[in-house]
């Protein structure tokens, strides 16, 4: 695959995650049920994934190629369904990833 299509990937998966991680927070308050737990930071997800959370952190942040197997735990150590989080991937826009990749890129300065 070209090189510039993985880090579509890349850069796409991790805007969806981020996405998830967002709505966790904002459900906070309605985080009141035992049986629907929304995990709310890398160490949380990573404890729930059973994933180091430089791993978490590298997947959320688009430093690592997406694997199907830690993307499978990471959405659900968060507390979602893979389906929600196709629903989130499949909506984001071309200008959600450049504001997000020029995001990253500051971040990383």
């Amino acid at each position: 695959m070209e090189e510039k299509a993985i880090n579509h990937i890349k850069l796409r998966a991790s805007l969806a995650l981020n996405k998830l991680l967002l709505q966790s927070k904002l459900f906070k308050d309605l985080d009141f049920d035992d049986t629907i737990k929304f995990a709310k930071s890398y160490g949380k997800i990573s404890a729930n994934a059973d994933l180091r959370k430089a791993t978490v952190s590298d997947n959320f942040n688009a430093k690592s190629d997406v694997r199907f197997s830690t993307l499978t735990s990471i959405v659900e150590g968060m507390g979602f369904t893979l389906s929600e989080f196709a629903k989130i991937y499949d909506s984001i826009k071309k200008t959600e990833m450049d504001q997000f990749a020029e995001a990253l890129n500051n971040k990383s300065k």
